[in-house]
């Protein structure tokens, strides 16, 4: 499995679960993906706690901690995608001057006195998406991607997916193609030099009709979806929108886990 040292600006580079309920969440994806857990101590707002990072064969490629009702504010269970960036509190700067909404202001994100392993900040871009940004310091973030068990893709559903492509195109300073095999501009690929970054389409309207707001999905690999499916349903999990295959790209599913957050699972037509 090829381990990752660093991240392309302007592409995702770690995942995190805010949950009630973490050893439970622990329980679920272990069954789901395998995932074994280095937890490490946290403080938030003068709460403490663990961080679980989750991790494959060694590697580390996602992050789950308690989502209490004072950081949730309302927010329900979410799976959140970072984008590594040169400097956050100058992205921070340029995303309001773009039409982005800052949600929370940069900080160091310090686990214990003395360890600081980034600098994160929350925003929201036009479409009214939620993107964390990631400055990394001692933690680079996942140091596997694209691997059974690890994220493979991340993609935002827009409330306005041309102010969103618009948006992030010049805050990462990409560049934006439609998706081959697709009607032209239907879903939209920000490209970093070569590197793909994430998809960003409109919010299907069948999805919006569920009350669903604009949001990122992560797109989790698996080796086998309908099984992976079958797994989660067996603990718990609802399916979402079930296994189907995508021409040239291969074959996804969509589930909501027992504690209501929704994710992307999905086996490439090249594994």
């Amino acid at each position: 499995m090829p381990k990752i040292t660093e991240h392309t600006p302007g592409t995702p580079s770690w995942f995190d679960l805010g949950i009630p309920d973490q050893e439970a969440a622990k329980s679920f994806y272990a069954k789901l993906f395998g995932w074994t857990y280095q937890d490490n101590p946290m403080e938030f707002d003068g709460q403490t706690g663990f961080y679980s990072m989750a991790q494959v064969d060694g590697e580390t490629t996602a992050g789950i901690f308690t989502l209490t009702p004072e950081m949730a504010g309302g927010m329900p269970a979410q799976w959140q995608v970072y984008f590594t960036v040169e400097d956050v509190d100058a992205t921070v700067e340029k995303s309001t001057e773009l039409g982005g909404t800052v949600v929370q202001v940069a900080f160091d994100v310090e686990p214990m006195p003395g360890m600081v392993v980034g600098r994160t900040a929350v925003i929201q871009d036009p479409g009214g998406a939620f993107a964390c940004l990631w400055q990394p310091m001692a933690h680079i973030g996942a140091s596997v991607k694209m691997e059974n068990g690890s994220a493979h893709w991340v993609e935002c559903l827009s409330g306005d997916k041309d102010a969103t492509v618009k948006f992030y195109t010049e805050l990462f300073g990409g560049t934006a193609m439609s998706m081959p095999g697709m009607d032209e501009g239907y879903y939209m690929i920000l490209m970093i030099g070569e590197e793909a970054s994430c998809g960003i389409m409109d919010m299907p309207p069948e999805v919006a009709e569920k009350g669903a707001p604009p949001h990122w999905c992560i797109y989790f690999q698996v080796p086998d979806v309908d099984a992976a499916i079958a797994t989660a349903e067996e603990n718990g999990a609802t399916v979402v929108n079930p296994a189907f295959d995508a021409p040239g790209i291969g074959r996804m599913g969509h589930i909501q886990d027992p504690q209501g957050a929704v994710l992307a699972l999905t086996t490439p037509s090249a594994q």
